[in-house]
């Protein structure tokens, strides 16, 4: 007995030793709960990185060793003993995670992680599923057989090329990361759909019109959470075949024949249709936890079914050709002579393609060809479809040697451009793709030796009542307009016997409604109408374009219209706003609407959220729901028919207490909503990202609005950073240079606000504009730039150097005493995901500097230091 209790003192005394010998090299807290699940196979985008990585479950969360997972991605890592934090710096993106401290720093960005990293037997390790969601990694967590997969898939939209011949037409897909689909056709109309699991879609959704037998079109959106669906509108059902090649997924089907490898999956049955990405997407499941005892399956990939037999397939009937050339006559016997020699000619010049938008017009231009000869005679082609929408010009390959490209335009007037070249004949095809009817001209300029295609709006031919197509008038003269009191509403009649078309818009800051008149003239110069009007203060109205008549009713509030119209005759009635302080701005970069006395977010870096959003399954419809509160915004629809919505709803749900407000929009968009404390109200900002080959600057002119800035005496700071700021907008623009300036006129707008819009913007460089004070000392002049320490890069250029090339500039052109570059943690330039700047021009407080800001020269030298500064930075990206 005495031995058995000697025994048991023992083992207890050594477990006792033991767990205080581990306690003391674990970090964690009193409620931490963890256990081992043993050595992993860690797997990033397919490849085995460590097939010994440990993983801990701790508080229902899988850990892992910090230094194994990001060297896994490349990362250079360090540790901080004073601070206790891991550090991984890899390309784009620098993440600092601080022992048992819940917050992590991502890119200067302070972020909540739900669970901190610990120290366990002196080794780092940090939450898995935050760590990838910060590098926008897909987990698939498998616990049978030990592996943990990081898959960062994407898809950014359609290669640059489409290459058709007799045979085959090729389609490339862009994607990174993604190694897997599943496609299969659908019927009634037939189309191919290819699914790409674990996939994001990095930019809007599209409908991209092709017209090259046998693909009609190509559509692509974010399926789901996790799926991006690609569709192709066929005819019949073709064969195809889907390979892989430099970052991307070519789709090949057969214009004739059988291919090589070529798959033909059985349709899905009618009975059970695959849902299309035209019907709403399912309600996603939400997906496990990574951590946790709970068994997953193997993959989240469905089982591979059986490679299908390769069948010749049966033939499909091809269309008549849209071209057929001359059946050639017999020859004439002759003597055979031998033929004299022909010299080699010369290979073309590439034809490099731009374009350029304007109002209503959209001009593409193709250097070194001659589409139109000196007398006009043209040497292509041009066809249309029966919309009239899609206008195909056909160029012989011994006229051009065009690089192919797809323009995604996405304007009111055109969706987009593609140029491709038919392998077996070598001519060129431009297919333009236009929303509606579109005039075309085409000319040639020998100075620059290029074509220029113009595209500008017109409309529907007018038909007769036989229903025959009669050809429009291009002028008609407007006979009157004229002014009535119509009880609560104000009517505006326009008298024009006939006419092609009218567009009616609303424009804003001031406000006005917008009329013209298409197919019309008047006889004399800008006529006025007088109006005495609760809401209307004047009509006038002009010959805006050789057949355009443009009537603008200059409103007093923003009111509301409905437009009808009879013969020779289009009212339009106006009447009071069904909204309640909600106003809508669209003149500017930044269109945007306001909703006073609520805010919808926290307005500051950790954003709180006080809404739901959603989008409809086009993608077009956003709509955001909020509790209605002590707020009244009323309800209703209201008319904008500008360049990026059709109208906003209010809806209101007294039985939930609820409020939503609905955008209507003519493309798929991004929203930016901000509460703001100093104005007490919400701005809605509708944002068009850019394409991942477009540079966009954003041209940020500091304070405004109830912020004024610096101020001495009644100079307010904010007055010269907007006059700089415009000055420099202007000669960017007139070197090509895309822009958004985050404000053109004296209004407000929030620090993070202004962050948050240039990252969806998906912009290139931001630069913010300013002008300084030091009241306590009136002798310090001179100019200044910060730029944030840990900020993005974006090629050779980063905040810093891009602070010296501002700085460079500045003193160069201006002659101020150099403050230097300095790093500073502003908000505008922290809180941006590209390389950002900050820059101070001048001292208001300084007596030599304030009178340098009151001449005009000194502020567009300013602007042409700033311009300098970006194109100098744009050209080492």
């Amino acid at each position: 007995m005495k031995k058995s209790i000697v025994t048991i003192i023992i083992v207890a005394s050594i477990i006792i030793f033991a767990s205080q010998s581990f306690a003391e090299s674990i970090d964690l807290s009193p409620n931490d709960n963890y256990y081992s699940q043993g050595n992993f196979t860690l797997k990033i985008n397919g490849i085995v990185m460590s097939e010994a990585i440990p993983v801990l479950i701790m508080n229902n969360r899988a850990y892992v060793p910090a230094r194994s997972l990001f060297e896994g991605f490349g990362a250079t890592v360090s540790w901080d003993d004073v601070n206790k934090r891991v550090q991984a710096v890899m390309e784009n993106i620098n993440i600092s995670v601080g022992i048992n401290d819940s917050k992590a720093i991502v890119n200067g960005l302070e972020k909540f992680m739900d669970t901190p990293a610990r120290i366990i037997e002196n080794t780092a390790f940090v939450p898995l599923r935050f760590v990838s969601e910060q590098l926008n990694m897909n987990v698939g967590w498998y616990p049978e057989e030990k592996v943990i997969t990081l898959s960062s898939c994407k898809m950014t939209g359609l290669g640059n090329s489409i290459i058709s011949s007799s045979e085959k037409i090729d389609i490339r897909i862009q994607v990174e990361g993604c190694n897997t689909y599943k496609s299969f056709y659908l019927k009634e109309p037939d189309r191919l759909v290819v699914d790409l699991p674990n996939t994001v879609l990095i930019r809007d959704m599209a409908e991209i019109k092709i017209n090259t037998y046998p693909v009609k079109s190509i559509r692509y959106a974010q399926f789901d959470k996790k799926t991006t669906r690609v569709v192709f509108d066929v005819e019949g059902q073709p064969d195809y075949r889907i390979t892989r090649e430099n970052g991307q997924m070519i789709v090949t089907f057969s214009t004739g024949g059988s291919l090589p490898g070529d798959q033909k999956p059985t349709p899905v049955p009618d009975s059970t249709p695959a849902p299309d990405y035209n019907e709403p997407a399912p309600s996603p499941t939400p997906a496990p936890e990574v951590a946790g005892p709970v068994p997953t399956p193997a993959t989240e990939e469905p089982s591979p079914t059986p490679e299908p037999e390769v069948v010749a397939p049966s033939p499909t009937p091809k269309p008549e050709p849209e071209f057929v050339e001359p059946s050639p006559t017999p020859a004439q016997e002759t003597e055979k002579v031998e033929p004299s020699p022909t010299p080699t000619p010369e290979p073309l010049k590439e034809s490099a393609s731009t374009y350029e938008r304007g109002e209503n017009r959209v001009l593409l231009t193709l250097t070194n060809i001659k589409l139109v000869n000196e007398d006009g005679s043209k040497q292509y082609e041009e066809l249309r479809d029966s919309s009239g929408n899609t206008i195909i010009l056909k160029i012989p390959d011994n006229l051009a040697n065009i690089q192919s490209k797809i323009f995604e335009i996405k304007d009111p007037l055109i969706e987009n451009i593609i140029i491709f070249r038919n392998e077996n004949t070598g001519d060129y095809f431009i297919v333009i793709n236009a929303r509606r009817r579109t005039l075309l001209n085409v000319t040639y300029n020998k100075e620059i030796d290029s074509s220029l295609i113009e595209l500008y709006e017109t409309s529907q031919p007018s038909r007769g009542d036989s229903g025959e197509t009669r050809p429009p008038v291009v002028q008609n003269e407007i006979k009157n307009i004229t002014y009535s009191a119509m009880g609560d509403r104000d009517a505006i009649s326009i008298e024009v016997p006939v006419y092609e078309n009218y567009n009616v818009f609303r424009l804003t800051d001031p406000d006005r409604i917008v009329i013209d008149i298409q197919g019309a003239r008047i006889s004399s110069s800008q006529q006025l109408v007088n109006v005495n009007s609760n809401l209307i203060k004047g009509v006038r109205y002009a010959q805006y374009m050789e057949n355009v008549v443009r009537v603008v009713i200059d409103l007093k509030l923003q009111a509301w219209y409905e437009v009808s119209q009879k013969e020779g005759m289009v009212t339009v009635e106006v009447s009071n706003p069904q909204f309640k302080g909600v106003q809508y701005h669209n003149v500017y970069d930044r269109v945007y609407l306001t909703i006073p006395g609520i805010r919808l977010t926290g307005g500051y870096e950790e954003e709180i959220c006080y809404y739901k959003g959603s989008y409809d399954f086009t993608g077009k419809v956003y709509t955001i729901t909020f509790a209605t509160g002590a707020t009244n915004l009323g309800s209703g629809k209201m008319p904008v028919n500008d360049g990026m919505l059709e109208s906003i709803e209010i809806l209101q749900d007294p039985a939930k207490g609820e409020t939503s407000i609905r955008f209507n929009a003519k493309s798929g968009y991004v929203y930016n909503i901000s509460g703001r404390a100093e104005t007490n109200d919400t701005a809605i900002t509708i944002i068009s990202p850019g394409t991942p080959d477009e540079k966009i600057i954003v041209i940020d002119a500091g304070h405004g609005g109830v912020d004024p800035g610096a101020v001495v005496g009644s100079i307010y700071e904010k007055n010269f950073n907007l006059d700089i700021a415009l000055r420099l907008n202007r000669l960017l623009e007139s070197k090509n240079i895309k822009t958004y300036m985050i404000r053109e006129n004296d209004v407000f707008v929030g620090l993070y606000e202004r962050a948050y819009i240039a990252n969806k913007l998906n912009a290139t460089l931001f630069l913010s504009i300013h002008n300084n004070a030091l009241p306590n000392n009136k002798n310090y002049g001179g100019t200044e730039t910060f730029y944030f320490e840990n900020g993005s890069a974006v090629g050779n250029i980063n905040g810093e150097v891009f602070a010296g090339l501002v700085q460079r500039k500045l003193v160069q052109y201006l002659n101020t005493a150099d403050r230097l570059i300095k790093p500073k943690n502003y908000v505008v330039i922290k809180a941006t995901s590209m390389p950002a700047v900050l820059a101070e021009v001048a001292f208001l407080t300084n007596e030599k500097d304030l009178s340098n800001l009151l001449d005009d020269d000194f502020r567009q030298r300013a602007a042409e230091a700033l311009c300098e500064a970006i194109l100098e930075a744009l050209n080492s990206i």
